[in-house]
């Protein structure tokens, strides 16, 4: 059979938690062996330090290769360190399956990692990588990281999170940020075929910023004067990078050449520049030019 129904009925108990979780990996995204994804629902399992041996895991929803689990408000112990000392350990979810039972089991649990003197810089445990679909009985995702230091007598966590396409839904992966701190971050930059330098942010916002050097007065339009100021109109931009999906603000800045320079957006939403117009071939010869907007 080359098409199994899975939302149907067939007359048998076919669905497998394997097939639930497959289409839940495509609701939720197609997370890799060792991450997971925590739902914005209750308090999306942040971690809150309690003291230098304890932390805990506060209640939300974790999706494991598209299997979901109920997370309950749980204290973790960690192990004190020696004197002098730095580790690095890890906050996971181990995911179990017994192949006898058939039964399966998500917990929370502490990785410990391995001292290292002060100074020196401590690595990250591994952890078990297992894909659940084809026939690991264990599988760990790892939640946050928990960094130790006896000599300055801290403790501090980073949370793996990434924000994923689907709406408000949050990766528990490679991307570090301090526990609280759900800030944005960089997918791409770079810079394109026409100078402009571009960042591209995960939210879908996105900026540019180009400098152009040693204009001069054939660059910029002959002068008007619009409510009684004269003005002459840069007509020089590059194209703007073709990744904008949108466009919402423009400024310009420049050298000083005793005229003021100034950037926006025309009626289709385009980026014009204007330079005030004053006597004789003085124009401003540096100018740079900045775009924000969204690129999805």
């Amino acid at each position: 059979m080359s098409v199994q129904v899975i939302t149907g009925y067939t007359g048998t108990k076919h669905i497998t938690p394997a097939d639930d979780a497959a289409f839940n990996r495509g609701v939720v995204g197609e997370n890799q062996l060792t991450t997971a994804f925590s739902l914005p629902v209750l308090d999306e399992c942040d971690l809150t330090i309690i003291s230098n041996t304890s932390v805990r895991v506060k209640s939300g929803v974790l999706v494991v290769q598209g299997r979901f689990g109920v997370v309950s408000q749980e204290d973790l112990t960690l192990n004190s360190i020696a004197t002098n000392k730095s580790r690095i350990d890890l906050i996971i979810c181990r995911y179990t399956h017994d192949s006898i039972t058939l039964i399966d089991n998500m917990e929370l649990a502490v990785v410990q990692g391995t001292p290292v003197n002060y100074g020196n810089t401590p690595t990250a445990p591994t952890i078990t990588a297992g894909d659940l679909d084809s026939g690991a009985t264990t599988a760990e995702f790892k939640l946050f990281r928990v960094e130790l230091d006896n000599n300055a007598g801290t403790i501090t966590a980073k949370k793996f999170v990434e924000l994923v396409n689907t709406p408000s839904l949050y990766d528990l992966a490679s991307v570090e940020y301090t526990v609280n701190n759900m800030d944005d971050y960089v997918v791409d930059e770079g810079t394109d075929a026409n100078g402009w330098k571009y960042r591209k942010w995960h939210s879908g916002r996105m900026e540019a910023h180009v400098y152009l050097n040693s204009l001069t007065t054939s660059d910029y339009g002959t002068a008007t004067t619009v409510s009684g100021v004269s003005r002459r109109q840069l007509n020089s931009i590059p194209t703007v990078p073709t990744a904008f999906l949108t466009l919402d603000y423009c400024a310009a800045s420049g050298n000083n050449s005793g005229a003021w320079i100034v950037g926006g957006l025309n009626a289709s939403d385009q980026p014009i520049v204007y330079q005030q117009a004053v006597s004789g071939t003085n124009v401003v010869a540096r100018v740079c030019i900045e775009l924000k907007g969204t690129w999805r």
